[in-house]
């Protein structure tokens, strides 16, 4: 009888301590991720970037309109101005007009620039068109940027599954190390598994930038026209995002 209970209780010891190194093991792979994030963020500050890749783009997301304000002026009043005032207010709509031209670019993020500055610290730098929805991506790619092969494709519809996967596999297949995937909106993406960065192009949806992954994909969501988003991969293909909105 005590033989069987000595059993029972090294049984229970053992699926225990089986219990706890598996623990401890996700532990160790997530907090890894994390430190992995954390100085991908303290290199990209302060350091050099020798055995990083950087993804740069120009941000696609449309700005919120800005709200007008005053009111239109009826054709009573219009009747009623004369040819002086009418002169007077075109000669002010043309130089507000020229101010908003000129400070247009005011502000504004270059993606050479970002590319430069990159490139600058030792980067390999990989430069994303997003223009008309990225079609130019519509047929996968894979891109080798000093010696790191990475595979890009977008997608503008929700694909069936299989489909989707295949694109993945062959992209995999094909020597890719990263695999990134450009959409409009993180529904039409079919499946997450083997994609390591879904690069949303809209601003209206419900995700924000995160590098803390779920399911080991990053979402990242395009600045706003005028800034420039920057996809970090370490040297083990851990991905940061980021928006730089001035330099």
């Amino acid at each position: 009888m005590v033989k069987v209970t000595r059993e029972k209780v090294a049984l229970v010891v053992f699926f225990a301590l089986v219990a706890a190194g598996a623990f401890v093991l996700l532990s160790y792979f997530s907090t890894g991720r994390g430190w992995s994030v954390a100085a991908t963020a303290v290199d990209d500050s302060v350091g050099q970037l020798d055995s990083y890749t950087a993804i740069v783009y120009s941000g696609v997301a449309e700005k919120e309109p800005a709200a007008t304000s005053g009111t239109v002026p009826s054709s009573a009043h219009e009747s009623d101005s004369t040819e002086s005032d009418k002169e007077t207010g075109l000669g002010l709509r043309l130089l507000t007009l020229a101010a908003e031209v000129d400070g247009a670019d005011e502000g504004r993020v270059y993606v050479s620039d970002v590319r430069e500055l990159y490139e600058t610290r030792g980067a390999g730098v990989l430069t994303l068109d997003l223009s008309q929805n990225a079609e130019r991506y519509r047929t996968p790619i894979i891109f080798t940027v000093n010696g790191k092969r990475i595979g890009v494709f977008s997608v503008k519809e929700r694909l069936p599954e299989k489909e989707f996967r295949s694109i993945v596999s062959d992209l995999r297949e094909g020597g890719a190390e990263s695999v990134l995937c450009i959409t409009p909106r993180p529904a039409l993406v079919s499946d997450y598994e083997g994609v390591d960065v879904v690069l949303v192009m809209q601003a209206d949806h419900e995700y924000v930038i995160q590098n803390e992954p779920d399911d080991g994909t990053v979402i990242a969501r395009s600045p706003e026209v005028g800034n420039v988003g920057v996809i970090l991969l370490s040297s083990n293909n851990v991905p940061s995002v980021k928006a730089v909105e001035s330099l």
